[in-house]
Protein backbone atom coordinates (compact mmCIF):
# COMPACT_ATOMS: atom_id res chain seq x y z
CA UNK A 1 0.00 0.00 0.00
CA UNK A 2 2.66 2.28 1.06
CA UNK A 3 4.53 1.52 -2.30
CA UNK A 4 1.31 2.54 -4.39
CA UNK A 5 1.04 5.70 -2.24
CA UNK A 6 4.48 6.73 -3.01
CA UNK A 7 3.97 5.85 -7.02
CA UNK A 8 0.64 8.38 -6.76
CA UNK A 9 2.76 11.11 -4.68
CA UNK A 10 5.08 10.90 -7.85
CA UNK A 11 3.06 10.89 -10.45
CA UNK A 12 0.63 13.88 -8.93
CA UNK A 13 4.36 15.77 -8.55
CA UNK A 14 4.96 15.35 -12.03
CA UNK A 15 1.01 16.47 -13.05
CA UNK A 16 1.30 19.71 -11.60
CA UNK A 17 4.76 20.03 -12.72
CA UNK A 18 3.33 19.39 -16.34
CA UNK A 19 0.15 21.53 -15.20
CA UNK A 20 2.67 24.18 -14.92
CA UNK A 21 4.21 24.47 -17.91
CA UNK A 22 0.74 23.87 -19.81
CA UNK A 23 -0.25 27.14 -18.09
CA UNK A 24 2.37 28.77 -19.86
CA UNK A 25 2.02 27.34 -23.18
CA UNK A 26 -2.00 26.73 -23.46
CA UNK A 27 -2.90 30.40 -22.24
CA UNK A 28 -3.57 32.70 -25.74
CA UNK A 29 -1.80 35.78 -23.69
CA UNK A 30 1.70 36.60 -25.38
CA UNK A 31 4.61 36.24 -22.47
CA UNK A 32 6.65 38.74 -24.10
CA UNK A 33 9.27 40.13 -22.10
CA UNK A 34 7.86 43.17 -19.92
CA UNK A 35 9.45 43.67 -17.11
CA UNK A 36 7.44 46.45 -15.80
CA UNK A 37 4.14 44.27 -16.07
CA UNK A 38 3.63 43.66 -12.21
CA UNK A 39 4.46 47.89 -11.61
CA UNK A 40 1.63 48.69 -14.09
CA UNK A 41 -0.57 46.99 -12.17
CA UNK A 42 0.36 48.27 -8.77
CA UNK A 43 0.37 52.08 -10.09
CA UNK A 44 -3.02 50.95 -11.38
CA UNK A 45 -4.16 50.04 -8.06
CA UNK A 46 -2.60 52.61 -5.78
CA UNK A 47 -3.36 55.93 -8.26
CA UNK A 48 -6.65 54.70 -9.78
CA UNK A 49 -8.11 52.38 -7.42
CA UNK A 50 -8.02 49.90 -9.75
CA UNK A 51 -7.73 46.14 -8.28
CA UNK A 52 -9.89 44.50 -10.46
CA UNK A 53 -8.43 43.68 -14.05
CA UNK A 54 -8.06 41.28 -16.82
CA UNK A 55 -6.52 37.97 -15.56
CA UNK A 56 -3.89 37.63 -18.51
CA UNK A 57 -2.38 40.48 -16.53
CA UNK A 58 -1.87 39.21 -13.42
CA UNK A 59 -0.35 36.14 -15.17
CA UNK A 60 2.26 37.74 -17.30
CA UNK A 61 3.59 39.84 -14.14
CA UNK A 62 3.37 35.79 -12.37
CA UNK A 63 5.03 34.60 -15.09
CA UNK A 64 7.65 37.16 -15.32
CA UNK A 65 9.16 36.84 -11.68
CA UNK A 66 12.52 34.80 -11.84
CA UNK A 67 12.69 31.45 -9.63
CA UNK A 68 15.68 30.99 -7.32
CA UNK A 69 16.53 27.69 -6.44
CA UNK A 70 18.18 28.21 -3.04
CA UNK A 71 15.26 30.34 -1.65
CA UNK A 72 12.56 27.77 -3.01
CA UNK A 73 14.52 25.34 -0.96
CA UNK A 74 14.83 27.21 1.82
CA UNK A 75 10.83 27.20 1.75
CA UNK A 76 10.55 23.65 1.00
CA UNK A 77 12.35 22.99 4.09
CA UNK A 78 10.46 25.31 6.22
CA UNK A 79 7.32 23.46 5.00
CA UNK A 80 8.51 20.51 5.96
CA UNK A 81 9.47 21.73 9.47
CA UNK A 82 6.31 22.91 9.88
CA UNK A 83 4.23 19.82 8.10
CA UNK A 84 5.75 17.82 11.17
CA UNK A 85 2.95 19.35 13.53
CA UNK A 86 0.14 18.55 11.19
CA UNK A 87 -1.39 15.51 13.45
CA UNK A 88 -3.04 13.43 9.97
CA UNK A 89 -0.09 13.28 8.49
CA UNK A 90 -0.28 9.31 8.55
CA UNK A 91 -4.17 9.54 7.74
CA UNK A 92 -3.81 11.04 4.50
CA UNK A 93 -1.42 9.12 2.95
CA UNK A 94 -3.31 5.92 3.69
CA UNK A 95 -6.80 6.98 4.62
CA UNK A 96 -9.91 4.78 5.75
CA UNK A 97 -12.37 3.63 2.82
CA UNK A 98 -14.98 6.35 3.60
CA UNK A 99 -12.48 9.18 3.08
CA UNK A 100 -13.86 10.60 0.26
CA UNK A 101 -10.18 12.39 -1.22
CA UNK A 102 -7.75 11.02 -2.88
CA UNK A 103 -4.99 10.06 -0.54
CA UNK A 104 -1.78 12.42 -0.56
CA UNK A 105 1.39 11.96 1.47
CA UNK A 106 2.15 15.64 2.32
CA UNK A 107 6.25 14.64 3.23
CA UNK A 108 6.92 12.72 0.09
CA UNK A 109 5.35 15.02 -2.13
CA UNK A 110 7.50 17.81 -0.55
CA UNK A 111 10.88 15.71 -1.56
CA UNK A 112 9.29 15.49 -4.75
CA UNK A 113 9.52 19.15 -4.79
CA UNK A 114 12.89 19.63 -3.71
CA UNK A 115 14.25 16.71 -6.20
CA UNK A 116 12.24 19.09 -9.15
CA UNK A 117 14.18 21.91 -7.80
CA UNK A 118 17.72 19.77 -8.22
CA UNK A 119 17.08 19.31 -11.62
CA UNK A 120 15.83 22.33 -13.06
CA UNK A 121 11.87 21.31 -13.33
CA UNK A 122 10.32 25.29 -12.50
CA UNK A 123 11.03 27.36 -15.14
CA UNK A 124 9.64 30.41 -13.15
CA UNK A 125 8.09 31.42 -9.28
CA UNK A 126 4.79 30.62 -10.30
CA UNK A 127 5.58 27.31 -11.27
CA UNK A 128 7.16 26.42 -8.03
CA UNK A 129 4.45 27.99 -5.93
CA UNK A 130 1.35 26.52 -7.97
CA UNK A 131 3.29 22.83 -7.00
CA UNK A 132 4.01 23.62 -3.70
CA UNK A 133 0.08 24.94 -2.71
CA UNK A 134 -1.42 22.08 -4.68
CA UNK A 135 0.34 19.68 -2.83
CA UNK A 136 -1.22 21.26 0.78
CA UNK A 137 -4.39 22.37 -0.81
CA UNK A 138 -4.32 17.85 -1.55
CA UNK A 139 -5.12 17.54 2.16
CA UNK A 140 -8.55 19.65 2.49
CA UNK A 141 -7.69 21.36 5.51
CA UNK A 142 -9.05 24.40 6.05
CA UNK A 143 -6.45 24.75 9.21
CA UNK A 144 -3.33 24.08 6.92
CA UNK A 145 -2.68 26.88 4.26
CA UNK A 146 0.71 28.04 2.71
CA UNK A 147 0.54 32.37 3.36
CA UNK A 148 2.24 34.45 1.52
CA UNK A 149 4.68 34.06 -1.77
CA UNK A 150 3.30 35.45 -5.03
CA UNK A 151 0.41 33.56 -5.70
CA UNK A 152 -1.32 35.31 -2.33
CA UNK A 153 -1.73 38.34 -4.29
CA UNK A 154 -4.06 37.61 -6.54
CA UNK A 155 -7.16 35.59 -6.98
CA UNK A 156 -9.47 35.39 -9.98
CA UNK A 157 -13.20 35.71 -10.54
CA UNK A 158 -15.46 34.36 -13.49
CA UNK A 159 -17.76 37.21 -15.12
CA UNK A 160 -20.56 36.00 -13.53
CA UNK A 161 -21.92 34.49 -11.08
CA UNK A 162 -23.73 30.87 -10.80
CA UNK A 163 -26.06 28.67 -9.11
CA UNK A 164 -27.10 24.47 -9.27
CA UNK A 165 -30.92 24.81 -9.15
CA UNK A 166 -34.02 22.26 -9.67
CA UNK A 167 -36.39 24.46 -10.88
CA UNK A 168 -39.48 22.06 -9.73
CA UNK A 169 -37.51 20.49 -6.80
CA UNK A 170 -37.78 17.36 -8.98
CA UNK A 171 -35.76 16.80 -11.74
CA UNK A 172 -32.30 17.03 -11.03
CA UNK A 173 -30.24 20.41 -10.33
CA UNK A 174 -28.98 22.32 -13.58
CA UNK A 175 -26.39 25.07 -13.29
CA UNK A 176 -27.26 28.52 -14.41
CA UNK A 177 -26.16 32.09 -14.21
CA UNK A 178 -27.07 33.49 -10.90
CA UNK A 179 -28.39 37.01 -12.50
CA UNK A 180 -31.03 35.02 -14.81
CA UNK A 181 -32.63 33.48 -12.25
CA UNK A 182 -33.29 36.39 -9.84
CA UNK A 183 -33.99 38.75 -12.49
CA UNK A 184 -36.42 36.42 -13.81
CA UNK A 185 -38.07 36.35 -10.59
CA UNK A 186 -38.13 39.55 -9.65
CA UNK A 187 -39.67 41.08 -12.58
CA UNK A 188 -41.32 40.40 -15.65
CA UNK A 189 -38.89 39.76 -18.47
CA UNK A 190 -40.08 37.92 -22.24
CA UNK A 191 -37.59 34.75 -21.92
CA UNK A 192 -36.69 32.26 -19.47
CA UNK A 193 -33.32 31.56 -18.24
CA UNK A 194 -31.50 28.73 -20.15
CA UNK A 195 -29.28 26.43 -18.51
CA UNK A 196 -25.34 26.30 -19.33
CA UNK A 197 -24.29 22.64 -20.94
CA UNK A 198 -20.87 23.81 -21.52
CA UNK A 199 -17.85 25.55 -20.63
CA UNK A 200 -15.36 26.22 -22.78
CA UNK A 201 -16.56 23.35 -25.02
CA UNK A 202 -16.21 20.77 -22.03
CA UNK A 203 -19.60 19.26 -20.22
CA UNK A 204 -20.65 21.93 -17.48
CA UNK A 205 -20.28 19.25 -14.69
CA UNK A 206 -17.14 17.78 -15.40
CA UNK A 207 -15.57 21.31 -15.99
CA UNK A 208 -16.92 22.62 -12.42
CA UNK A 209 -15.90 19.18 -10.65
CA UNK A 210 -12.55 19.64 -12.02
CA UNK A 211 -12.26 23.49 -11.45
CA UNK A 212 -13.54 22.73 -7.89
CA UNK A 213 -10.84 20.34 -7.06
CA UNK A 214 -8.05 22.26 -7.63
CA UNK A 215 -9.43 25.92 -6.41
CA UNK A 216 -11.79 24.66 -3.85
CA UNK A 217 -9.78 24.89 -0.70
CA UNK A 218 -10.07 22.51 2.29
CA UNK A 219 -13.12 20.57 1.85
CA UNK A 220 -13.58 17.28 3.36
CA UNK A 221 -16.15 15.97 0.45
CA UNK A 222 -16.11 16.70 -3.17
CA UNK A 223 -19.49 17.56 -3.16
CA UNK A 224 -18.37 20.58 -0.76
CA UNK A 225 -15.66 21.24 -2.83
CA UNK A 226 -18.82 21.96 -5.96
CA UNK A 227 -20.88 23.67 -3.18
CA UNK A 228 -17.75 26.24 -2.92
CA UNK A 229 -18.43 27.41 -6.57
CA UNK A 230 -21.84 28.40 -6.15
CA UNK A 231 -23.62 31.36 -5.14
CA UNK A 232 -24.03 31.58 -1.54
CA UNK A 233 -25.77 34.08 0.34
CA UNK A 234 -24.12 33.17 3.85
CA UNK A 235 -20.67 33.82 2.00
CA UNK A 236 -22.55 37.20 1.04
CA UNK A 237 -23.49 38.85 4.65
CA UNK A 238 -19.82 38.13 5.63
CA UNK A 239 -18.28 40.09 2.64
CA UNK A 240 -16.45 36.75 1.01
CA UNK A 241 -16.66 35.53 -2.67
CA UNK A 242 -17.34 32.26 -4.26
CA UNK A 243 -14.40 30.29 -5.64
CA UNK A 244 -15.61 30.82 -9.14
CA UNK A 245 -16.73 34.15 -8.68
CA UNK A 246 -13.35 35.97 -7.25
CA UNK A 247 -11.68 33.39 -4.60
CA UNK A 248 -10.09 30.95 -7.07
CA UNK A 249 -6.17 30.59 -6.47
CA UNK A 250 -4.54 29.94 -9.68
CA UNK A 251 -4.64 31.16 -12.70
CA UNK A 252 -7.71 29.57 -14.69
CA UNK A 253 -7.14 31.04 -18.30
CA UNK A 254 -7.45 34.06 -20.16
CA UNK A 255 -11.33 33.77 -21.28
CA UNK A 256 -14.26 31.93 -20.39
CA UNK A 257 -17.27 30.78 -23.00
CA UNK A 258 -20.84 29.86 -21.62
CA UNK A 259 -22.88 27.49 -23.93
CA UNK A 260 -26.62 27.27 -23.13
CA UNK A 261 -29.79 24.69 -23.40
CA UNK A 262 -31.22 27.03 -25.89
CA UNK A 263 -28.41 27.13 -28.24
CA UNK A 264 -27.31 30.49 -27.31
CA UNK A 265 -23.50 31.28 -26.46
CA UNK A 266 -21.80 33.82 -24.01
CA UNK A 267 -18.33 34.57 -24.96
CA UNK A 268 -15.80 34.46 -24.65
CA UNK A 269 -15.11 36.37 -21.38
CA UNK A 270 -12.04 37.60 -19.69
CA UNK A 271 -11.25 35.85 -16.64
CA UNK A 272 -10.64 38.70 -13.90
CA UNK A 273 -7.88 38.98 -11.70
CA UNK A 274 -8.17 41.12 -8.49
CA UNK A 275 -5.68 42.13 -6.17
CA UNK A 276 -6.39 40.77 -2.56
CA UNK A 277 -4.58 42.52 -0.35
CA UNK A 278 -4.26 46.22 0.14
CA UNK A 279 -1.42 48.18 1.85
CA UNK A 280 2.39 47.41 2.56
CA UNK A 281 2.91 47.02 -0.73
CA UNK A 282 5.91 49.86 -1.13
CA UNK A 283 6.60 51.50 -4.58
CA UNK A 284 7.11 48.22 -6.66
CA UNK A 285 7.85 48.87 -10.43
CA UNK A 286 9.67 46.01 -11.68
CA UNK A 287 9.27 41.97 -10.87
CA UNK A 288 12.16 42.28 -9.26
CA UNK A 289 10.69 44.50 -6.67
CA UNK A 290 7.90 42.03 -7.18
CA UNK A 291 9.82 39.17 -5.81
CA UNK A 292 12.12 41.07 -3.24
CA UNK A 293 8.97 42.15 -1.64
CA UNK A 294 6.48 39.65 -1.79
CA UNK A 295 8.75 36.39 -2.07
CA UNK A 296 11.79 37.70 0.13
CA UNK A 297 9.84 40.05 2.49
CA UNK A 298 12.35 42.99 1.64
CA UNK A 299 11.00 46.50 0.58
CA UNK A 300 12.80 48.40 -2.73
CA UNK A 301 15.22 51.29 -2.64
CA UNK A 302 12.54 53.92 -3.25
CA UNK A 303 10.55 52.93 -0.16
CA UNK A 304 9.39 55.99 1.76
CA UNK A 305 8.69 54.52 5.30
CA UNK A 306 6.56 57.47 6.35
CA UNK A 307 4.30 57.23 3.33
CA UNK A 308 3.99 53.44 4.18
CA UNK A 309 2.93 53.85 7.58
CA UNK A 310 0.30 56.32 6.71
CA UNK A 311 -1.07 53.93 4.42
CA UNK A 312 -0.79 50.80 6.37
CA UNK A 313 -3.02 52.61 9.58
CA UNK A 314 -6.01 53.13 7.35
CA UNK A 315 -6.18 50.06 5.65
CA UNK A 316 -6.17 48.22 8.76
CA UNK A 317 -8.86 50.52 10.73
CA UNK A 318 -11.06 47.60 11.13
CA UNK A 319 -14.44 47.67 9.65
CA UNK A 320 -17.45 48.85 11.49
CA UNK A 321 -19.87 46.02 12.62
CA UNK A 322 -23.25 46.70 10.72
CA UNK A 323 -26.19 46.47 12.72
CA UNK A 324 -28.43 44.99 10.11
CA UNK A 325 -28.09 43.80 6.36
CA UNK A 326 -30.20 43.25 3.08
CA UNK A 327 -30.04 39.84 1.47
CA UNK A 328 -32.79 38.55 -0.62
CA UNK A 329 -32.13 35.18 0.95
CA UNK A 330 -32.80 36.31 4.55
CA UNK A 331 -36.00 37.88 5.97
CA UNK A 332 -35.45 41.72 5.89
CA UNK A 333 -35.82 41.83 9.86
CA UNK A 334 -34.97 39.08 12.61
CA UNK A 335 -36.63 38.27 15.63
CA UNK A 336 -33.31 37.69 17.64
CA UNK A 337 -30.53 39.60 17.25
CA UNK A 338 -27.29 39.89 19.14
CA UNK A 339 -26.21 43.17 20.28
CA UNK A 340 -23.13 44.39 18.56
CA UNK A 341 -23.18 41.14 16.25
CA UNK A 342 -24.77 41.68 13.27
CA UNK A 343 -24.72 37.75 11.81
CA UNK A 344 -26.30 36.15 14.62
CA UNK A 345 -29.71 36.34 14.65
CA UNK A 346 -32.75 34.24 14.57
CA UNK A 347 -35.84 33.79 12.42
CA UNK A 348 -39.50 32.70 13.69
CA UNK A 349 -41.29 31.11 10.98
CA UNK A 350 -44.96 31.13 12.37
CA UNK A 351 -46.56 29.59 9.39
CA UNK A 352 -44.48 26.50 9.55
CA UNK A 353 -43.83 25.93 13.36
CA UNK A 354 -40.05 26.17 12.74
CA UNK A 355 -37.08 28.79 14.25
CA UNK A 356 -33.92 29.30 12.33
CA UNK A 357 -30.59 30.07 13.98
CA UNK A 358 -28.42 31.56 12.09
CA UNK A 359 -24.46 31.48 12.93
CA UNK A 360 -22.48 31.90 10.14
CA UNK A 361 -18.56 31.84 12.46
CA UNK A 362 -18.17 31.36 15.69
CA UNK A 363 -15.38 34.75 16.21
CA UNK A 364 -17.25 37.25 18.48
CA UNK A 365 -15.51 39.88 20.62
CA UNK A 366 -18.92 39.62 23.10
CA UNK A 367 -18.96 35.92 23.87
CA UNK A 368 -21.56 36.68 26.46
CA UNK A 369 -23.72 38.68 24.30
CA UNK A 370 -23.60 35.64 21.62
CA UNK A 371 -24.50 33.22 24.35
CA UNK A 372 -27.46 35.36 25.50
CA UNK A 373 -28.61 35.87 22.17
CA UNK A 374 -28.77 31.76 21.81
CA UNK A 375 -30.31 31.35 24.74
CA UNK A 376 -33.09 33.92 24.12
CA UNK A 377 -33.46 32.86 21.05
CA UNK A 378 -34.37 28.83 22.71
CA UNK A 379 -36.60 31.00 25.31
CA UNK A 380 -38.77 32.87 22.96
CA UNK A 381 -39.06 30.26 20.28
CA UNK A 382 -40.16 27.73 22.88
CA UNK A 383 -42.94 30.46 24.32
CA UNK A 384 -43.86 31.30 20.91
CA UNK A 385 -44.69 27.73 20.52
CA UNK A 386 -42.91 26.81 17.91
CA UNK A 387 -42.16 23.00 17.11
CA UNK A 388 -38.73 22.45 15.50
CA UNK A 389 -35.47 24.90 15.34
CA UNK A 390 -33.45 24.43 12.31
CA UNK A 391 -29.67 25.82 13.02
CA UNK A 392 -27.95 26.93 10.43
CA UNK A 393 -24.00 27.19 9.85
CA UNK A 394 -23.85 26.95 6.08
CA UNK A 395 -20.08 28.31 4.81
CA UNK A 396 -19.14 28.81 8.77
CA UNK A 397 -15.70 29.02 8.93
CA UNK A 398 -14.87 27.95 12.95
CA UNK A 399 -13.74 30.50 15.26
CA UNK A 400 -13.64 29.95 18.89
CA UNK A 401 -14.19 26.37 19.95
CA UNK A 402 -15.81 27.31 23.27
CA UNK A 403 -18.27 29.69 21.73
CA UNK A 404 -19.34 26.06 19.67
CA UNK A 405 -19.26 24.11 22.97
CA UNK A 406 -21.40 26.54 24.43
CA UNK A 407 -23.92 26.44 21.92
CA UNK A 408 -24.02 22.78 22.31
CA UNK A 409 -24.49 23.20 26.10
CA UNK A 410 -27.43 25.30 25.63
CA UNK A 411 -29.63 23.34 23.16
CA UNK A 412 -28.09 19.90 24.91
CA UNK A 413 -27.55 20.74 28.44
CA UNK A 414 -27.75 16.78 29.95
CA UNK A 415 -25.68 15.37 26.90
CA UNK A 416 -21.78 15.46 28.07
CA UNK A 417 -19.50 17.07 25.29
CA UNK A 418 -17.00 15.40 24.06
CA UNK A 419 -14.13 17.47 22.83
CA UNK A 420 -10.61 15.96 23.09
CA UNK A 421 -7.98 15.23 20.92
CA UNK A 422 -4.49 14.62 20.25
CA UNK A 423 -1.17 15.53 19.04
CA UNK A 424 1.37 13.96 16.44
CA UNK A 425 4.73 13.20 18.28
CA UNK A 426 7.70 14.42 16.64
CA UNK A 427 11.05 15.85 18.06
CA UNK A 428 10.05 19.67 17.92
CA UNK A 429 6.54 18.91 19.48
CA UNK A 430 8.80 17.41 22.18
CA UNK A 431 10.65 19.84 22.92
CA UNK A 432 8.38 22.37 22.72
CA UNK A 433 6.28 20.55 25.23
CA UNK A 434 9.07 19.71 27.64
CA UNK A 435 10.69 23.09 28.02
CA UNK A 436 7.40 25.23 28.23
CA UNK A 437 5.48 23.04 30.22
CA UNK A 438 8.21 22.46 32.89
CA UNK A 439 9.22 26.45 32.42
CA UNK A 440 5.54 27.39 33.47
CA UNK A 441 5.71 24.72 36.18
CA UNK A 442 8.57 26.30 38.10
CA UNK A 443 6.46 29.80 37.70
CA UNK A 444 5.05 31.76 40.87
CA UNK A 445 1.37 32.78 40.62
CA UNK A 446 2.04 36.80 40.97
CA UNK A 447 5.10 36.05 37.32
CA UNK A 448 3.76 38.09 35.00
CA UNK A 449 4.04 35.12 32.42
CA UNK A 450 1.78 32.46 34.67
CA UNK A 451 -1.56 33.19 33.68
CA UNK A 452 -0.36 34.25 29.92
CA UNK A 453 0.60 30.75 29.35
CA UNK A 454 -1.82 29.03 31.14
CA UNK A 455 -4.01 28.51 27.31
CA UNK A 456 -0.42 27.88 25.74
CA UNK A 457 -0.62 24.52 23.36
CA UNK A 458 2.66 23.56 24.68
CA UNK A 459 1.40 23.50 28.65
CA UNK A 460 -0.25 20.75 29.14
CA UNK A 461 -0.83 20.67 32.69
CA UNK A 462 -3.69 22.64 32.31
CA UNK A 463 -5.85 19.94 30.45
CA UNK A 464 -7.66 16.78 31.13
CA UNK A 465 -6.50 12.88 30.71
CA UNK A 466 -9.76 12.55 28.68
CA UNK A 467 -10.11 8.77 29.64
CA UNK A 468 -9.24 9.01 33.73
CA UNK A 469 -10.60 13.02 33.89
CA UNK A 470 -7.57 14.27 35.53
CA UNK A 471 -4.95 16.96 34.38
CA UNK A 472 -2.02 15.79 33.05
CA UNK A 473 1.27 16.16 35.62
CA UNK A 474 4.00 16.50 33.10
CA UNK A 475 5.12 16.82 28.84
CA UNK A 476 5.48 12.92 29.48
CA UNK A 477 2.44 12.38 30.67
CA UNK A 478 0.65 13.64 28.05
CA UNK A 479 2.73 11.77 25.71
CA UNK A 480 2.52 8.56 27.52
CA UNK A 481 2.90 5.08 26.46
CA UNK A 482 3.15 5.87 22.64
CA UNK A 483 0.28 5.10 20.39
CA UNK A 484 1.04 4.35 16.77
CA UNK A 485 -0.45 4.40 13.61
CA UNK A 486 1.37 3.61 10.01
CA UNK A 487 4.34 4.50 11.66
CA UNK A 488 2.89 7.87 13.61
CA UNK A 489 2.90 8.25 16.52
CA UNK A 490 0.56 10.38 19.20
CA UNK A 491 0.01 11.45 22.48
CA UNK A 492 -3.01 10.52 25.21
CA UNK A 493 -6.65 12.09 23.78
CA UNK A 494 -6.85 15.74 25.99
CA UNK A 495 -9.68 17.99 26.87
CA UNK A 496 -10.19 21.19 27.45
CA UNK A 497 -10.33 22.29 31.53
CA UNK A 498 -13.21 24.79 31.82
CA UNK A 499 -13.31 25.11 35.23
CA UNK A 500 -9.22 24.73 35.96
CA UNK A 501 -7.96 25.83 39.30
CA UNK A 502 -4.31 27.31 38.43
CA UNK A 503 -3.23 27.29 42.16
CA UNK A 504 -5.22 23.83 43.24
CA UNK A 505 -3.49 21.96 39.70
CA UNK A 506 -7.29 21.06 39.52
Amino acid sequence: MRQIIGTLVLMLMQVLAVISQQLSTSSTTALTSNPTICGEIFRNEVYLEVSIFDASLAYKCLMSLPFRADIATQLVQYANDMIQFHSTLAYLADPPQSYQQPAVDLVAGLSQLQRDIDNNVFRNEYAFEAALNHLIHAAHDDHLQLAGGALSRFTYAAPYRIVSVSLDGVELPKVYIADDLIANETRYLPWQPSAITTINGQDVVEYLTQFAAVHSIGKLEPHADWNMLMRSAALDIQGKREVFYGAAPFYPGDFITFTFENGTTLGPLPWKALFCCYGGNGPLQTEDDFYNFFVLGRYPASYDESLEANTTTISNQAAPILASFENPAYPLSADVISDGEALLRGYFLNDSSLAVLSIPHFDSNAPQSFSNTVKEFLARSTIAGLKKIVIDVQQNPGGSPLLALEVFKIFFPSIQRWASSRRRVHPMANALGSVLTTYWQNLTMDHPEYHKLIPNEWVVTGRLDQDTGRNFTSWDDFVGSTNHFRGDVFTKKASITLSFDPSSGE
